[in-house]
């Protein structure tokens, strides 16, 4: 990793945006240094630079400079995808953090996405926020086995067993759950008595 970087550093190659890109996305998943080093210089990032430098923040849960990146991403005027947007939530370290990406996320009119969508409701449960997650899940114009099983694990992260039994019982005659929900809601349960 590190042969690789000095050999763009040296050829001059990493002021090729194709080549600092990639480079910033192959060292994102290994090496977060390499990839700080590659960010910065980048002249005119663009939504994959970002999209890159989130994971590999958001992998390594530090998430304060994950969410600080996206209002350097709109100072920037890289205008953020529905993979951002997918992205963020997950990074959100607080409820007003991530109520100010929702609504960024409304008025760019990401919410038909249902990975973003599935991301908000699990970021909403996380911070302990279902009943905003609800709210999410019931204004969603496409509920699927994702929302779904977001929904119903979210509860159960919160110990919401009854509202978790209900949801399921409500709407499996409208979305078919797929077979890993029940297990994963139960590793959930059994994570939490553990902890």
């Amino acid at each position: 990793m590190k042969q690789i970087h000095a050999h763009a550093i040296t050829h001059d190659l990493a002021r090729f945006a194709f080549v600092a890109s990639k480079l910033l996305a192959f060292c994102a998943h290994a090496e977060l240094r390499s990839a700080l080093a590659i960010f910065p210089p980048i002249p005119l990032p663009i939504v994959f630079d970002y999209n890159a430098i989130i994971t590999a923040f958001s992998r390594r849960h530090h998430l304060h400079r994950a969410a600080s990146l996206f209002p350097q991403m709109l100072n920037d005027a890289v205008r953020p995808n529905a993979r951002t947007f997918a992205l963020l939530p997950k990074a959100s370290p607080s409820l007003p953090f991530l109520l100010q990406l929702h609504s960024h996320i409304l008025r760019r009119g990401h919410v038909t996405h249902f990975h973003v969508i599935s991301s908000l409701l699990s970021a909403y449960s996380s911070l302990g926020a279902t009943c905003v997650a609800r709210r999410v899940f019931d204004e969603s114009p496409h509920a699927n086995d994702v929302s779904f099983s977001a929904m119903v694990s979210g509860y159960v992260r919160n110990g919401l067993f009854c509202e978790a039994i209900q949801l399921f019982r409500d709407l499996k005659a409208f979305v078919k759950p797929n077979g890993s929900l029940l297990r994963k809601s139960t590793m959930h349960q059994t994570k939490d008595n553990t902890d």
